[in-house]
């Protein structure tokens, strides 16, 4: 037996693989939080901007920390010409010189890029949040589009049979010598009409499946889709989605970018304190003479401070106060936004349950008494095409409704990561 032993991201990716791959193969239907497990799986978008969250992170440990000392190796006073010259062990002032010196920032400004760097790090986190609810956004969509236009091809194909038997009973009436060629030309227009529809519903269905493969790969290409979520209910309720607005993926980006500003801010304001470093050096000298230690220490001399230091500290604070200004002027915008995709939310569920209980059944009953009294020479054609009209007309109005429903769903859905919204899908 071989065994691999793998870690870190690496492994995580040959674990997801191993997981998924079987699991998309085993199952015959593409459920919704299959598909964005699958998009999540084999999105490079994802991937790279993980890697960056994986790479501040790891900047941010360093960050804190005292810079490598420095060796220091150098030839002093090496004569030139005369008796002398080029010679390492004859003249006094000759040496060849070994040492160390090491750089002393203040430990304030040390724990300063810290926090500069721990903040870049939780703003690459909050982005990746922002980016994996991006993907779970997109690809909801596109699965909903795919079940939406299975939906509407299933719908029209329903209205087939009553469409041909309207066209067959008036052709009969026409043999039979009991209606004219106008009835039987208005059925049939009205079955070809049918015609085009179902050629679009195929069409949008195409294209709907082309998108869902885009994300989820050869899974959305021959799986079919499971059971849709309900789209009355959403993972957070409205007041707690407007309670939690600051813990929203594109409000959370401006906690890390505000305390990133201001720890710049305060570092830069810390520059007007001087760093020092430190350098011990052995010199030797010619077997004549004694060797040397050097002892030296340099220290910064912030003489120019309100030409160098406190302009760069001014810019700083400003633009800190700018990323206040942002989310503030964000927070209200986003509010307002929230507010208006939930009242979007619910118009479209009464405007659906309106069609769904009362116009559609409306029209279908009108449909086929029209049908029926037609076929049994009770009635006219042109009542029974308008109401096989009216019926299509609004099926695909109810469509279009639930189209507009799941928009607005997903719109409130995908605001909060699911571990934030309590581990609801």
């Amino acid at each position: 037996m071989v065994r691999i032993k793998c870690t870190g991201p690496l492994a995580g990716a040959l674990l997801c693989c191993a997981v998924l791959s079987p699991l998309a193969l085993a199952t015959d239907t593409l459920s919704l939080d299959l598909a964005q497990t699958l998009a999540a799986s084999r999105s490079e978008t994802l991937s790279a901007q993980r890697l960056e969250h994986e790479s501040a992170a790891a900047r941010a440990v360093a960050a804190g920390e005292l810079p490598d000392p420095k060796l220091i190796l150098g030839l002093e006073n090496l004569p030139l010409a005369g008796a002398d010259a080029y010679s390492l062990s004859r003249d006094f002032m000759t040496m060849q010189r070994i040492g160390l010196m090491q750089e002393f920032p203040r430990q304030a400004k040390r724990k300063l890029r810290a926090d500069a760097a721990s903040a870049e790090a939780e703003l690459g986190a909050a982005e990746l949040a922002v980016k994996r609810l991006e993907l779970r956004r997109q690809t909801a969509a596109a699965w909903w589009d795919l079940r939406l236009a299975q939906d509407s091809l299933a719908a029209l194909q329903q209205l087939v049979a009553p469409t041909d038997l309207l066209a067959q009973a008036a052709r009969a009436r026409l043999a039979g010598g009991k209606g004219g060629s106008g009835e039987a030309l208005a059925a049939q227009s009205a079955r070809l009409a049918l015609a085009d529809r179902l050629d679009d519903a195929r069409r949008d269905l195409a294209r709907a499946r082309a998108w869902l493969v885009r994300w989820v790969g050869d899974a959305g290409a021959s799986a079919d889709l499971a059971a849709a979520p309900p789209l009355d209910r959403l993972p957070l309720g409205p007041e707690e989605l407007l309670a939690s607005l600051e813990q929203h993926a594109q409000l959370a980006v401006y906690a890390p970018m505000e305390r990133r500003a201001r720890s710049e801010a305060d570092l830069a304001r810390a520059a007007t304190l001087p760093d020092w470093s430190l350098e011990v050096s052995y010199a030797r000298r010619g077997p004549a003479y004694a060797d040397m230690l050097s002892v030296m220490v340099r220290m910064d001399l912030p003489l120019f401070e309100q030409r160098r230091q406190a302009p760069e500290a001014r810019a700083k604070a400003l633009q800190a106060e700018q990323v206040e200004a942002r989310r503030s002027a964000a927070l209200r915008d986003y509010r307002a936004g929230v507010e208006s995709a939930l009242a979007e939310w619910d118009a479209a569920q009464r405007r659906l349950t309106r069609v769904q209980t009362e116009l559609l059944p409306l029209a279908r009953a009108e449909a086929a008494a029209a049908l029926a009294a037609y076929r049994g020479a009770r009635g006219d054609l042109a009542p029974a095409v308008e109401a096989q009209k009216r019926e299509i007309e609004l099926q695909l109005d109810t469509l279009r409704r639930r189209k507009e429903l799941a928009a607005a769903w997903i719109a409130l859905a995908y605001l909060v990561e699911p571990a934030t919204a309590g581990g609801r899908p």
